[in-house]
């Protein structure tokens, strides 16, 4: 492979580095973007054009420092803008759910009237689709920003949004080279560092890169489209990084089998429709239910994971109908009564989005439920235990249990000394004045640094 070459991040501009972070005065100038952690592909290409096409309506977005938060702040922060987060007009995202048929990086090309340009317009639909459907395959773009975010740890935020950057500049700039083929690209890679055909996460990339091979003319976001229309004098670098992830991401899904197949503990739930497989497993890998729903992972009903901080995702499968929502009224229910001593109706615990009564659960839809989540780690972690999710879980699904819960949970008063203990376990409090070095994800700080 040739050197790496660096590369600015929207094509044109270096990132500013920031060794200290100042929003005390603006003077009317956009100074910092602000995102969430771990960005999607949707805010990404939201940043990049605001970058490249909207210093005119917005002085000084196109050096602006982007910034990304574990939590949104509370107020508006002068010379700030945020894409993606924050309930602005750049963001699609509501309390109570998400806007209908639009994406960070529609609201970004409408405002700036450039939704019709010629490939613009054809990159935000396809970012768009994904945004609002899912289904990107391993290759496209959202994945492969998704898989660098994992395989990172979440670290090197901002060469993420470069790679993305780049990968933008070329799709909508870039001049179709016909002759490229992506597979050749690829075994240039694996012999140049030396991987063996017999590698187990080799051979899943070089089944996925065969695949992309075959939608190179179909999708504009596939690997093998944008490498086809890069500058030369980047394609190998940018194509070095984009295997590297691709093969490191393969090896964190191998281990994720490894661990749903000998570690998760599962049980039968009842619900009304009979039987479902419930299962729980504690791990900080981030692909367990990806492994957990795939064939050989047994495709539980529901599956809930706790990680090492504390923090709880939980996953209803979509295809058995398991949706969360009397679930996750009473998960919040359960939380808010340990954390207050005193109960929270059903009714007013129900619904998708955040409660204002017990803000450390969102529910963005039917089926998942999270106590933060990998794009928003400033959510302080749950007081609750996997006996107190199972137990919770063997009654949700069917009326009759649930009635039975619910008695239970309006009879039975908290002891102290779990309020004493939840107390001890809240670390942020949620009335105080929320300091830009809180918020700033620790990535970036080190990042800027």
């Amino acid at each position: 492979m040739c050197p790496k070459i660096t590369v600015t991040p929207d094509g044109r501009k270096p990132i500013q580095k920031m060794k200290h972070v100042n929003i005390n005065s603006s003077n009317g100038r956009t100074k910092f973007i602000g995102e969430h952690c771990r960005g999607h592909d949707d805010e990404y290409f939201g940043t990049w054009q605001m970058r490249f096409f909207g210093e005119r309506m917005f002085p000084g977005v196109s050096s602006a420092t982007l910034v990304f938060l574990r939590r949104e702040f509370t107020k508006p922060q002068p010379g700030f803008m945020y894409i993606g987060v924050g309930g602005g007009e750049f963001d699609e995202h509501r309390a109570d759910g998400r806007l209908p048929d639009t994406c960070a990086a529609r609201l970004v090309a409408e405002r700036l009237g450039i939704q019709d340009m010629p490939g613009i317009k054809e990159l935000l639909a396809e970012v768009q689709y994904i945004d609002c459907f899912g289904n990107a395959t391993p290759s496209q773009l959202a994945s492969l920003i998704t898989a660098m975010h994992r395989v990172n740890g979440g670290d090197k935020q901002l060469e993420t949004y470069r790679f993305a950057g780049v990968a933008y500049h070329a799709i909508v700039y870039g001049r179709h080279d016909k002759s490229f083929d992506l597979r050749q690209a690829w075994e240039q890679y694996r012999a140049a560092n030396r991987i063996p055909k017999s590698d187990r996460a080799a051979a899943t990339v070089n089944t996925l890169i065969h695949q992309a091979f075959v939608r190179r003319n179909s999708r504009l976001t596939e690997l093998a489209a944008i490498a086809s229309k890069m500058d030369k004098e980047i394609l190998w670098s940018w194509l070095d990084d984009a295997f590297t992830t691709l093969v490191r991401d393969a090896g964190i899904y191998i281990r994720a089998f490894e661990e749903v197949t000998t570690g998760i503990g599962s049980e039968d739930i009842e619900t009304e429709g009979g039987l479902e497989p419930f299962g729980m497993l504690q791990t900080d890998n981030e692909m367990v239910n990806r492994a957990a729903f795939s064939d050989a992972g047994g495709k539980p009903g529901v599956f809930v994971v706790r990680r090492s901080t504390g923090h709880i995702q939980v996953f209803g499968n979509k295809h058995r109908g398991m949706e969360l929502s009397d679930f996750a009224a009473m998960v919040r229910m359960a939380e808010y009564k340990v954390r207050t001593g005193r109960t929270l109706a059903f009714e007013e615990a129900r619904g998708l989005g955040t409660k204002e009564l017990c803000p450390v659960w969102h529910q963005p839809q039917e089926f998942g439920l999270f106590n933060a989540s990998l794009t928003h780690p400033g959510i302080e972690p749950s007081v609750l235990s996997l006996a107190d999710m199972r137990d919770i879980a063997i009654h949700a699904f069917k009326g009759a249990l649930r009635q039975a819960w619910l008695d239970r949970y309006f009879q039975i008063p908290v002891e102290e000394a779990d309020i004493e203990k939840a107390a001890r376990r809240m670390r942020i409090d949620p009335t105080a004045e929320i300091d830009l070095d809180d918020i700033l994800d620790e990535a970036t700080k080190r990042s800027h640094r």
